[in-house]
C-alpha cells in the first residue's frame, strides 16, 4: 500500500508514477501472482486426472467377476417362495461412488475459476482502470483467518466527482485517519477497486519521464538564481 502525505500537512499528494502512464498500462504478474497462476493450473489439471481415474475405478468395480471377494453394501435381500427357494441379494459394490466424481471435480474447477476470476479482477484494475487518492476514514482492527488485519475504510471521487466509500484489508502497519492512499477502479464501475499495490500483478515497468527541454531547464536555472 503506497500512503500519501495528507495535504493537511501542507504536503502535495501526488499518485505513484507508474500510475500516472497511458492506458491500458503493461502489466505483469507478480511474484505472488505467479504462485497463484501454478496452483490454478494445477487445480485443472487435478480435476481432469480425477474425473479419468475415479471413473475407471467405478467402471472396474462393476465388471462382472468370478470368484472375487469384494467388500459391498447390501442394499435388499429376496427370498422367493418354492421348494428350493432362491434367496437374492442386492448390494452395492464398494469403491468410488458414482457421485463423487462429477463432485470431486466440480469443487477443483468451482475453486480454480473463482481464483482465476480474482486474478482477471486484478489484471483489469491495474491495466485499465484509473488512478486516484483516497483519504483514509477509519481503520479497525479484524481477525481473519487465524490472523490480525486491519479492516481500512477510505472515500475517494471518481473522474464525474462522484463520492465512494471503499474497504479493504491492510496486513500491515494500516494508514493513519486522514492520510491519502493511492487506489485503482474500474472506469464504468467505480464500486470495484482495490488498494495499490496490488497483490498479484504489478506495471511491468515505471513510465519513462521525458527530459526538460532546454528552455525548461534555462527557466528552472533562472527561478534557482533568482530565488537565491
Amino acid at each position: 500500500m503506497i500512503v500519501t502525505p495528507s495535504n493537511r500537512a501542507g504536503q502535495i499528494a501526488a499518485l505513484p508514477s507508474e500510475l500516472t502512464g497511458t492506458v491500458p498500462r503493461d502489466v505483469r504478474l507478480s511474484a505472488s501472482g505467479i504462485a497463484v497462476a501454478v496452483v490454478v493450473s494445477l487445480m485443472a489439471v487435478g480435476a481432469l486426472v480425477s474425473a479419468i481415474v475415479m471413473s475407471i475405478a467405478t467402471l472396474r468395480t462393476r465388471e462382472p467377476r468370478e470368484r472375487v471377494t469384494v467388500s459391498a453394501q447390501t442394499l435388499a435381500v429376496e427370498q422367493r417362495r418354492g421348494e428350493h427357494p432362491p434367496r437374492i441379494v442386492t448390494y452395492e459394490p464398494g469403491g468410488v461412488p458414482p457421485w463423487a466424481v462429477p463432485l470431486l471435480s466440480g469443487a477443483l474447477l468451482a475453486a480454480a475459476a473463482g481464483i482465476t476470476w480474482r486474478l482477471r479482477r486484478d489484471w483489469v484494475l491495474l491495466s485499465e482502470g484509473r488512478a486516484a487518492l483516497a483519504r483514509v476514514t477509519s481503520q479497525k482492527k479484524v481477525h481473519r483467518d487465524k490472523h490480525t488485519a486491519y479492516e481500512i475504510t477510505s472515500v475517494f471521487q471518481d473522474l464525474s466527482g462522484a463520492t465512494h466509500t471503499m474497504r479493504y484489508d491492510a496486513s500491515k502497519t494500516p494508514p493513519p485517519v486522514g492520510t491519502l492512499v493511492a487506489i485503482v477502479y474500474h472506469r464504468d464501475n467505480p464500486r470495484w477497486n482495490t488498494a495499490y499495490p496490488l497483490k498479484f500483478v504489478r506495471p511491468s515497468r515505471a513510465p519513462v519521464r521525458a527530459r526538460p527541454s532546454r528552455g525548461e531547464r534555462a527557466a528552472s536555472f533562472l527561478a534557482g538564481n533568482a530565488q537565491r
